[in-house]
């Protein structure tokens, strides 16, 4: 109904556009058409909300990082700056070696 709504405005497209030209497989390659730039529209979408979020980031996160950070160089710190010392009855880790 609709295509014969528009080939009557325009009389020299009824030859190409007539429901006898019309098949099946135009029909699916439209659909395919409006399915690509649905999938495509989604994927940019994604892509924009990955993007809004990974401008936000949350305070929390950063001070928990710095944490662990500082934690971890306070450890790196005592570990080199104060090793154990042996018990005297303890030997030398190199006493087989002598």
């Amino acid at each position: 109904m609709r295509c014969r709504k528009f080939t009557a405005r325009f009389p020299g497209l009824s030859k190409i556009m007539g429901p006898e030209h019309q098949s099946a497989a135009d029909g699916f390659v439209i659909a395919m058409l409006v399915m690509m730039m649905l999938s495509l529209g989604v994927v940019a979408l994604l892509f924009l909300c990955m993007r809004r979020n990974a401008v936000r980031r949350d305070r929390y996160v950063d001070e928990l990082l710095e944490e662990v950070a500082e934690t971890e160089r306070k450890e790196k710190q005592a570990a080199l700056g104060d090793a154990p010392k042996p018990e005297p009855w303890e030997r030398d880790g190199d006493w087989w070696k002598n």
